[in-house]
C-alpha cells in the first residue's frame, strides 16, 4: 500500500510491484485512520532491527501466562534490546500484536500474541 499526499504515484511504480507478485494499492491520506497511519509510521522506524532470543522468549512466555500485557509491562522485560525497538520489531514480524486504531502506542496499549 502506497499512502500518497496530492500527486498520484509515477505509473511505473505499480507495474514494477505487480511484477515482484505484490498487490499493490494506492490510497489517499484521506482513506487511512490518522491514528493508525502514526501509529504504523512509528512503528517501521524499527523495521529491520534483530530481537535477541532471551528477549524474544522473556516477553512470549509472558504473554503466554499473561494472555495481554501494557506495553509499559512488555518494556520492563526487555533486556538486551533497547525496550521499544524490540517490542516495535516483534510486532513488524508477527510476533506480537498492537492496538493501532484506538489511539497512538503509549504505556496503556494492549499487547497480545499474534495470531493470524
Amino acid at each position: 500500500m502506497d499512502v500518497m499526499s496530492r500527486r498520484p504515484a509515477p505509473a511505473w511504480i505499480g507495474s514494477a510491484v505487480t511484477h515482484q507478485g505484490f498487490k499493490y494499492q494506492e490510497v489517499t491520506r484521506g482513506d487511512v485512520d490518522p491514528i493508525r497511519l502514526k501509529n504504523c509510521k512509528d512503528l517501521i522506524h524499527y523495521a529491520g532491527r534483530e530481537v535477541t532470543l532471551g528477549d524474544r522468549v522473556r516477553l512470549m512466555a509472558a504473554l503466554e501466562h499473561e494472555g495481554t500485557l501494557s506495553v509499559a509491562d512488555c518494556l520492563t522485560l526487555f533486556r538486551e534490546n533497547r525496550p521499544i525497538e524490540g517490542l516495535a520489531n516483534m510486532a513488524l514480524e508477527r510476533f506480537v500484536s498492537l492496538d493501532l486504531d484506538t489511539a497512538l502506542i503509549g504505556p496503556e496499549t494492549s499487547v497480545r500474541k499474534f495470531s493470524s
